[in-house]
């Protein structure tokens, strides 16, 4: 193995926000917006933030925009421009 090769190169950090609430979540830049919604949808749960009106809430209920932009789920964090440091915004 090279000794150069850094295993975490394609990770990526994204800062999301909904109102005054900020998550921070690291990802592979190749994971698709579901995973990261995924993960998202975990920190909210633990968190107690849930919609008080939502029993069926779910993580592809999540909607994800990158300035006025809405991410798709299918498609990887690098594909959606979502880089390093990037802040998302965050809809229910």
């Amino acid at each position: 193995m090279n000794k150069n090769t850094n295993p975490l190169k394609d990770y990526i950090y994204v800062k999301i926000k909904k109102d005054s609430d900020t998550y921070f979540i690291a990802c592979d830049k190749k994971d698709p917006v579901q995973g990261l919604k995924a993960r998202l949808f975990s920190m909210i749960k633990t968190a107690g933030k849930l919609p008080k009106d939502a029993e069926d809430f779910e993580a592809k209920d999540i909607l994800l925009y990158i300035k006025d932009r809405s991410l798709e789920d299918h498609s990887s964090c690098y594909d959606q421009q979502v880089v390093n440091n990037c802040v998302l915004h965050m809809d229910y």
